[in-house]
């Protein structure tokens, strides 16, 4: 129905909401696991995912692949995967008080794109954001990739 898709391919592609620091810390590689309270149990490993940095950037800001789920205590996923979450002690524990479950997802190869814009994806495929994620949609990925332009680190 839509030309092939490129840069995401024809595999299922997801669309993650972060918020902007987190954002750029897995693109800048300082942190390669995101802890979430739950996440879809039908998630298949090592598929690509959109990162969307929420307000005040409000943009699609780059990709990332999902290498590997782990969902178990709260203690466990903290022993194993603190140094790789980016939080201190305090802000993860925080952040799952009240639940008995922790969700690590393992990232790998992020690649940082040229933002495309909430407003320019509204328009162009009537595109809305996740609270925290979704599967995209074939016309998005489409539209996603004829907009995406990856950005090379100066380095």
């Amino acid at each position: 129905m839509y030309p092939e898709s490129t840069l995401l391919g024809n595999e299922n592609a997801l669309v993650v909401s972060f918020k902007p620091k987190w954002a750029d810390k897995i693109l800048s590689k300082e942190k390669t696991v995101e802890l979430r309270r739950q996440f879809g149990k039908s998630i298949n490993n090592d598929i690509t995912v959109l990162i969307y940095a929420s307000a005040p950037v409000s943009a699609i800001v780059g990709t990332v692949s999902l290498h590997s789920i782990s969902t178990d205590s709260i203690d466990k996923i903290w022993a194993k995967f603190n140094k790789q979450a980016g939080v201190s002690k305090r802000e993860f524990f925080e952040y799952f008080k009240g639940k008995d479950t922790a969700t690590a997802l393992v990232l790998q190869n992020p690649i940082r794109i040229k933002n495309i814009s909430l407003s320019v994806l509204k328009e162009r495929c009537n595109f809305r954001p996740p609270i925290s994620w979704r599967h995209l949609k074939e016309l998005e990925k489409v539209i996603i990739n004829k907009n995406l332009e990856i950005q090379y680190d100066e380095k």
